[in-house]
């Protein structure tokens, strides 16, 4: 069973302006308690655990690795890299392919986590040669 937003089974897309207008109230709806953000954080939250990119809790708080999915997801969706859960956000996630940019997000994710290893490994030679400096100059 595919998961697609029913107006995409109806040959609609989410430039038509009754479903703009549903997605517009959806936001608005979501994001309307700026003192309560479960549904706002929730939300994605499910949707980024949905797509694998998101490993963390479905809380509706948001946290670092909901940080990490958002900019994973908004760099697969082309997207800015500006992590921000905004209106266009919410547009593109339904109007995309998720299975493609289910791909695309997971080559990002795995790009990032290979980047964060290898600064990892350089900042630890760093500081081993650092201390096999400091070991050798005391000498």
């Amino acid at each position: 069973m595919l998961k697609l937003p029913y107006w995409i089974c109806m040959g609609a897309s989410d430039q038509d302006p009754v479903v703009s207008s549903e997605i517009n109230d959806w936001w608005e709806a979501m994001a309307a308690d700026a003192r309560n953000t479960t549904r706002l954080m929730g939300y994605p939250q499910l949707q980024m655990k949905m797509q694998s990119v998101y490993d963390g809790e479905i809380n509706g708080q948001g946290n670092a690795a909901l940080l990490r999915a958002v900019r994973v997801y908004e760099l697969a969706l082309g997207l800015p890299d500006d992590v921000r859960l905004e209106r266009n956000f919410l547009r593109k996630h339904l109007a995309a392919v998720q299975i493609q940019v289910r791909k695309v997000a997971a080559a990002q994710a795995l790009i990032r986590t290979r980047r964060a290893a290898d600064l990892g490994h350089e900042v630890a030679q760093r500081k081993i040669g650092i201390m096999f400096f400091k070991v050798e100059g005391a000498a």
